[in-house]
């Protein structure tokens, strides 16, 4: 698994600690395995969703998260050979001076290459979508939130990562809940991982806060 490495990034100061803690229990999902990711990508493309296929790619590959990717637009974010972001909830949390920026040398990374030439392919079969990911809906509306027929919203991605999931035959398990598209990350982090690499290094590509 090739990751490239973004530059480092200026953390955000920690929070300041809760005199109380969450009354909420933190939600426990099953942890998505890698046979489980190829068999949901297989039935992915059986439903006819090459953008989620294309979009779990990217998500493995790059860390990014489902907001993140329904927002590249191939005119805007990709640049010469570099795919360029903007991660949204850092832009969210810290505002656009210190909102963390990755990039990707897609001419070194054929992984990243071949998932966008497969976008590029997709964009002229789905009325020149301008975005990464897309797809063409058997209805066409008008929507007030979208910039363009078929592309895909954050919700909507979800929603048919959890049809391919559910047509793969992936069950949750008794004790928790089953596995969303954001376990995808999960699984790009426990490669990583497994392959070698630095602790620091996959928050950063991660864009998560680097512990001290």
């Amino acid at each position: 698994m090739n990751l490239v490495k973004p530059s480092q990034l200026p953390i955000a100061p920690k929070s300041r600690p809760r005199l109380y803690a969450s009354g909420v229990p933190a939600k426990v999902r099953a942890r998505l395995s890698r046979d489980d990711f190829w068999k949901i990508y297989a039935a992915a493309g059986e439903l006819g969703y090459q953008g989620l296929q294309i979009a779990m790619g990217l998500s493995l590959t790059t860390f990014m998260r489902e907001g993140d990717i329904c927002s590249l637009k191939l005119s805007e974010n990709l640049e010469s050979n570099l795919l360029r972001l903007v991660v949204g909830k850092s832009l969210a949390q810290r505002g656009s001076s210190q909102a963390s920026r990755l990039q990707w040398d897609v001419g070194n990374h054929q992984l990243v290459s071949s998932l966008l030439r497969r976008s590029r392919e997709l964009s002229m079969k789905n009325s020149r979508c301008p975005f990464v990911i897309s797809h063409k809906p058997k209805a066409i509306r008008p929507s007030r939130t979208k910039e363009h027929s078929c592309q895909i919203l954050p919700r909507r991605l979800i929603a048919m990562f959890a049809d391919a999931r559910d047509a793969a035959g992936v069950k949750k398990e008794s004790s928790a809940s089953a596995a969303t598209f954001h376990e995808i990350r999960s699984l790009a982090s426990k490669l990583a991982a497994d392959a070698g690499y630095n602790l620091n290094d996959i928050q950063v590509d991660m864009a998560h806060e680097v512990g001290s």
